[in-house]
């Protein structure tokens, strides 16, 4: 299933596309931010090209990492643009619930700079609502 395409007075919510993975990189390599969703860290120090990190943190090439991310654009996910910067400020990741009833499992990262704004809040509450809007979902479970 392809993400719904959704918008705020603030916010663009749509499906992650491969363009988005310096920006979604930068939100991955803060170390708070990779413990809280899951434990694992991707930075490496300095501000070089992140294909160039990644490839040197996980022994892969930057075709490898490309591919990587045309994984994630496969997945559903979102990615969070702010309007006013067109900057991805986040990533809402949905997993199929797989239960009696038709839910997902929302999981969201935001960028350490763009916190304390309100994006995840409204985000989330623009997600829940277009999907019991407009598809059969009952349910919605954090992860």
């Amino acid at each position: 299933m392809e993400a719904l395409p959704i918008e705020t007075e603030r916010l663009l919510l749509r499906q992650f596309a491969v363009e988005d993975a310096e920006d979604v990189f930068a939100i991955f390599s803060d170390e708070q931010t990779t413990l809280d969703c899951g434990g694992y860290h991707a930075g490496y120090g300095d501000k070089k090209s992140f294909y160039e990190q990644f490839s040197r943190m996980y022994g892969c090439t930057p075709g490898e990492y490309r591919r990587l991310m045309q994984k994630f654009a496969g997945q559903m996910r979102y990615s969070i643009v702010e309007k006013e910067t067109g900057r991805v400020v986040g990533v809402i990741s949905m997993m199929d619930a797989e239960r009696a009833v038709p839910g997902w499992e929302l999981g969201i990262e935001i960028a350490p700079d763009a916190r304390r704004n309100g994006f995840a809040r409204e985000a989330l509450a623009a997600v829940v609502e277009a999907y019991f809007a407009q598809t059969e979902t009952v349910l919605f479970t954090g992860g």
